[in-house]
């Protein structure tokens, strides 16, 4: 987890409109098969920009800082 966290910490934050058009062709390719990642990634997502954004309020430095 010491390796892999800051990473999974970079890829949530940058989800963003093409991350949803690619959601929308694997949807189209996979079906439903793939719903569970697109579920998972938004709640991350949301958890984790929530938390950065706290540190930031706490501790006045960015993520990358700290």
């Amino acid at each position: 987890m010491r390796y892999v966290g800051p990473g999974i910490v970079i890829a949530v934050t940058g989800v963003g409109a093409g991350d949803m058009v690619s959601s929308l062709v694997a949807g189209t390719d996979f079906g439903m098969v793939l719903l569970w990642a697109v579920v998972l990634g938004a709640i991350l997502k949301y958890f984790l920009t929530e938390g950065i954004g706290r540190w930031y309020m706490a501790s006045g430095q960015t993520i990358l800082q700290g």
